[in-house]
């Protein structure tokens, strides 16, 4: 008996001493993930677009110059994909507009003549100084890079894209929109502090909007009693880290005076009515 257990436990350091695994080797393995069937996504032709497309990308970003003189060619397109909402806030000059999520291949070729058409493409993170109008996203998923990614994708083969990041109070880019109305009056507005002193014209408040410095308040000038005047708004709105835009009374969106936060608060400070922190 004494000799059967002995050779058992021979047996089993003999085992354990070779490295031979005991266990079932199909216990251990991984189940590999049973493929769900869907046609309409491909994620394998997605990477060989994007990894395609890399090189000739780099050679078809333009400078400020390049895409100024090349919008000027004929039946160019530029093409604006961003929310239809931020497109009309502040464009460039003849961008047409088609935002990102509603490509498709009948959308695009409305607005596109042919797959060889030359197509220009900017985006959010090419321009400064318009958070509203131009909300920065992750340098890893810029617009501009599934633009034009899909853009091939789609068969378009003549893409190029506005390359640096510009400051759109001072770029020679030519902007549509209301903002770019709200933009001019930034360096023309010079009376604005003549103004404060006046109390017999007074102002209301008539809507909120974004602007370009900042966030902005929309002013409209009106005979009420009622109404404050300029130094007040001034004060009251200032905290808010807000500017000041002046509608005409007369012409509802028309605006007739811009004043940004920064000149708002270096006024304030000068005439000693709120501290410099």
């Amino acid at each position: 008996m004494r000799q059967r257990i002995s050779l058992a436990l021979t047996m089993l350091l003999t085992l354990s001493c070779s490295g031979i695994n005991t266990i079932p080797a199909h216990s251990s393995e991984k189940k590999k993930p049973i493929p769900i069937p869907n046609r309409l996504i491909n994620y394998s032709q997605f990477e060989k677009i994007v990894l395609q497309s890399g090189k000739l990308r780099e050679k078809r970003r333009l400078s400020e110059a390049q895409f100024l003189k090349m919008m000027s060619e004929k039946n160019v397109v530029v093409l604006d994909a961003r929310t239809d909402k931020r497109y009309e806030m502040l464009h460039i000059r003849g961008a047409v507009n088609l935002p990102f999520t509603e490509f498709t291949a009948q959308s695009l070729a409305k607005i596109i003549p042919s797959k060889k058409t030359k197509v220009l493409i900017y985006c959010n993170n090419n321009f400064l100084n318009n958070r509203a109008a131009f909300a920065e996203k992750t340098a890893a998923v810029s617009l501009n890079l599934s633009t034009f990614t899909s853009l091939r994708a789609y068969g378009y083969t003549n893409i190029y894209e506005l390359g640096p990041l510009l400051d759109v109070r001072t770029t020679r880019l030519p902007f549509s929109g209301p903002h770019a109305e709200i933009q001019k009056l930034f360096t023309v507005s010079g009376d604005w502090r003549s103004r404060m002193a006046d109390t017999h014209t007074r102002y209301k408040l008539a809507r909120i909007i974004e602007g370009p410095d900042s966030f902005l308040t929309v002013v409209q000038e009106t005979p009420d009693a009622a109404g404050l005047t300029l130094r007040n708004l001034v004060q009251s709105r200032v905290g808010g880290n807000s500017g000041l835009v002046l509608e005409d009374a007369g012409s509802p969106g028309r605006y007739t005076l811009a004043v940004s936060d920064r000149a708002l608060r270096d006024y304030l400070r000068q005439t000693n009515q709120i501290a410099d922190h």
